[in-house]
């Protein structure tokens, strides 16, 4: 997914890092990958996504996504007021947060096979035109 070229592009904030680095040890588990290959995937899936600082994002929009997120996962704040900011999907497989945004009014969310489909179509269109 990462790798669809310039068709679509992946951001994330730099919590991101933190809470992979957090679970490094249930990653190793449920990977059955040692510790320097989860390291190594991390890059090549980091790699392929812009950063941005939470610093960046309005105050505006982090109360929001924190008034979004109250009732449901408040570690999910950071990357809804991205959203918000970057007038974007969300793009998560999460349903409870999914299901608690939704109800919460936000339904800028997007789904792995979402996601898939709709690179597809953008691939389509554009080999279509070359």
């Amino acid at each position: 997914m990462l790798n669809s070229g310039s068709s679509i592009d992946f951001y994330s904030v730099d919590y991101l890092r933190y809470e992979i680095a957090n679970h490094y040890d249930k990653l190793t588990k449920i990977s059955n990958q040692t510790f320097d290959q989860i390291v190594k995937t991390e890059y090549f899936i980091v790699r392929g996504i812009k950063s941005i600082s939470e610093e960046q994002i309005s105050e505006i929009n982090c109360r929001s996504a924190h008034n979004l997120v109250l009732d449901v996962d408040l570690d999910d704040i950071a990357v809804v007021a991205l959203a918000k900011h970057l007038e974007c999907k969300l793009w998560t497989s999460d349903g409870i947060l999914i299901r608690g945004l939704s109800k919460n009014g936000f339904k800028n969310t997007i789904l792995t096979d979402e996601l898939l489909e709709y690179r597809n179509t953008l691939e389509n269109r554009s080999r279509k035109f070359k």
